[in-house]
């Protein structure tokens, strides 16, 4: 059983360092390129409500949220601007929670013992990156939850 838990730890290290290697990939070369393909993906909003309760439940979201910085944001229009803000206030799920539950998932599935230490992780995590880049989301630690529930799932009633 301990040789399980800690294999369990390597293998969510490994997630965890892999899944921060590749957000800073991603956001590095969507500020870096002309094209603005990569940074609208990054925009891409899955479910899109105007109401109070999504304006409510994205109230704690950071302004750099779907790009980690406001480097590109300068060379931004007013209309592209202001879809950005709106997603902001009004994205339910944007991009970066599909990330945050298909990583859980990856998690919850390897890991299915590691619950408390992955949520704590995930935490620590926006908590960082509320101080650092203003990127931060609380929702993400919901979306963390679901996907490491989704993965626990499978890999209790799926057998490999």
């Amino acid at each position: 059983m301990i040789q399980s838990i800690r294999k369990q730890y390597k293998i969510g290290f490994y997630i965890f360092f892999i899944s921060f290697i590749l957000v800073l990939i991603i956001n590095i070369t969507a500020q870096k390129t002309e094209s603005s393909f990569l940074y609208e993906i990054l925009h891409i909003c899955t479910i899109y409500d105007e109401s109070d309760t999504t304006k409510w439940l994205t109230s704690t979201r950071g302004k750099n949220y779907f790009t980690i910085s406001e480097k590109k944001t300068d060379n931004e229009t007013e209309e592209e601007k202001e879809k950005h803000e709106k997603n902001r206030k009004y994205c339910l799920v944007a991009f970066w929670a599909i990330a945050h539950i298909g990583m859980y998932t990856l998690i919850g599935f390897f890991c299915p013992n590691l619950f408390i230490e992955t949520f704590i992780v995930g935490a620590l995590f926006e908590l960082g990156e509320k101080m650092y880049s203003n990127c931060h989301d609380a929702l993400d630690v919901i979306y963390n939850s679901i996907g490491f529930g989704i993965g626990y799932l499978i890999h209790k009633y799926v057998k490999l």
